[in-house]
């Protein structure tokens, strides 16, 4: 019986294979042909030997992923029946108390889960064991998040908002206070958790296949898949699972889970749907039921809720979303919390300073920095004390390098990377895999963080080296790379022939028009260009930024491969 099968390119170049009566198969760099029968469609090229040389593999055509959405419908039927089937069969049991009718109903819930009983054996035998696990888990996991940010406020506003005496009363506006007080405070704190698991059902084979495809261009070493495969493998299937597995991305879910339940307790702490709800005669005083405590940690929780909601969101766009992003929400709730009760003592309550207080601990949660720098200022000035606080801030911020924000330091220091040294001298291949951030932007920086480091900058005596950057950026000098392309380019002009002065040094030239001295050199004192051009030449990964800045986009050479020079 013949199949249908697909052919992959392995290499970064299109491939042109010439087969049998003139026919051509094309195959796109890194691609895949169209379904082709594999017998009497790929007859006529011999792949057998270009597979053996790694150039191209044949497969089956990949099978549409519909298993998940199936088996959770199944899971979601079968947990709904025995949560409330019980009950269910109970009250139909007071309404019909015959025995022909109450037993319909009970072949109705038996057949249902058999059903689901079925759909677990064809799901295991299918997809296998540990495919259902994480399916179930993911399901579990979620009915778990859900019920923790819509039960915890739920139960406070029924059991200490006056809810109760409120229900079996006359409809009210206080009634509807509680109950859009209640949509509020569920939704906001669902919000991060359920942008996870609406991103987890996001394609993981796309994510894999666009590292491959800028491995190439980072890594001369590797020329065909099998290549990278044999390299990066195990750091791909840690990253993004088995080849094979295309949804469903592995790891615990509690830091989600702890997260949700961190932000519910905040936003009840924060709005405070408790006691006697008040007469509202007034529909515009509904706004009375949204409006945040004035206290400090109160607007130091917004704050922090302020930045992890915008980071959550980048994240999911980016494709980066993961359990330990919700550990980081966490820390920085708590670190939060403790820095507002220390900076409660210096706004009291009811004092003018009060509201100053506020803003300062709402810019806290945003920046934690900014609360520990608050702090050292104070207790350094502040009269009769005489105290030296030693200084926590950064002598090598990340975001002293362009296109670097407080979100983007923020994933940087999840991965370890907390300055410009730590970014320079990281392993660009996992920071790749990781953090999902696009690898142009990530080439860029760790060619900034380069040239950030040779110059000194953030030294202890930095003035001249933040003197030499500025100067460098004022001639449009960025990155390692753009000064070694600019000083190539200069001795170029400067060399017999190429419309230069002949008695004129190279290096001086360069020095002299990128504007790297103040003064000519004194004596034998090196030039400090050169000096700088030479420090970088044993830079860890400066020859895959130069390779990437060299290779441009994948290659795309034609490459005519017949039969007999397959051989």
């Amino acid at each position: 019986m013949n199949m249908l099968k697909v052919v992959r390119n392995l290499t970064p170049k299109r491939l042109r294979i010439e087969g049998e009566d003139g026919q051509w198969l094309v195959l796109a760099p890194l691609g895949t042909s169209g379904p082709v029968d594999d017998k009497a469609g790929l007859a006529p090229f011999r792949l057998e030997r270009l597979m053996l040389q790694n150039l191209v593999s044949v497969e089956d055509v990949p099978a549409t992923e519909k298993f998940e959405w199936v088996f959770q419908l199944a899971l979601t039927v079968g947990f709904v029946y025995l949560v409330f089937g019980t009950q269910l069969i109970g009250e139909v049991a007071k309404s019909h108390p015959t025995v022909a009718e109450y037993s319909v109903h009970l072949w109705i819930g038996g057949a249902l889960v058999i059903v689901l009983c079925l759909a677990l054996v064809v799901a295991i035998t299918w997809k296998g064991r540990e495919v259902v696990q994480r399916v179930a888990a993911q399901f579990f996991s979620l009915f778990l998040i859900l019920a923790t940010g819509i039960g915890l406020p739920a139960l406070a506003i029924f059991y200490f908002g006056g809810v109760r005496g409120l229900i079996h009363g006359a409809l009210s506006l206080e009634l509807l206070g509680r109950l859009l007080q209640l949509v509020f405070i569920a939704t906001a704190s669902l919000l991060p958790a359920l942008l996870y698991f609406l991103f987890d059902r996001q394609q993981l084979g796309t994510l894999r296949q666009r590292f491959e495809q800028q491995i190439f261009r980072l890594d001369p070493s590797v020329k065909t898949l099998t290549d990278v495969r044999a390299r990066y493998g195990q750091q791909i299937e840690e990253a993004y699972g088995a080849v094979r597995e295309v949804r469903l991305i592995r790891g615990t879910r509690w830091p989600i889970l702890v997260a949700t339940l961190v932000l519910a307790i905040g936003w009840i702490l924060t709005l405070l749907p408790v006691g006697d709800a008040s007469k509202v005669s007034d529909p515009a005083q509904l706004w009375r039921f949204f409006e945040p405590q004035p206290t400090l940690v109160a607007f130091g929780f917004l704050g922090s809720y302020f930045f992890a909601l915008n980071m959550v969101l980048r994240r999911y766009v980016r494709g980066d979303l993961k359990p330990k992003a919700y550990s980081g929400i966490v820390v920085r709730i708590f670190v939060v919390v403790v820095l507002a009760w220390v900076v409660g003592l210096l706004f009291p309550d009811n004092t003018p300073r009060h509201t100053m207080g506020l803003i300062l601990v709402f810019f806290i949660g945003i920046v934690p920095e900014t609360g520990l720098t608050f702090l050292r200022e104070s207790l350094s000035s502040h009269r009769g004390l005489g105290w030296t606080v030693p200084s926590l801030e950064e002598r090598q911020p990340l975001t002293a390098l362009e296109g670097i924000d407080l979100y983007e330091r923020s994933r940087l220091m999840d991965e370890g990377v907390t300055n410009v040294q730590g970014l320079a001298h990281h392993d660009l291949i996992d920071l790749m895999l990781e953090t999902r951030i696009p690898a142009p932007r990530l080439v860029d920086w760790i060619d900034q963080a380069i040239l950030y480091l040779h110059l000194g900058v953030g030294a202890s005596e930095d003035a001249k080296a933040v003197a030499a950057r500025q100067r460098l950026r004022s001639y449009g000098i960025r990155t390692a790379t753009n000064l070694e392309q600019a000083v190539e380019a200069s001795e170029q002009r400067g060399r017999p022939g190429q419309g230069g002065k002949q008695d004129q040094p190279d290096a001086a030239e360069a020095g002299r028009l990128l504007g790297l001295l103040n003064e000519p050199t004194r004596g034998d004192e090196p030039l400090r260009i050169r000096v700088i051009l030479d420090s970088l030449k044993d830079d860890e990964w400066l020859a895959a930024v130069r390779y990437w800045r060299k290779k441009g986009e994948v290659e795309e050479e034609v490459v005519t491969l017949t039969p007999s020079a397959a051989a």
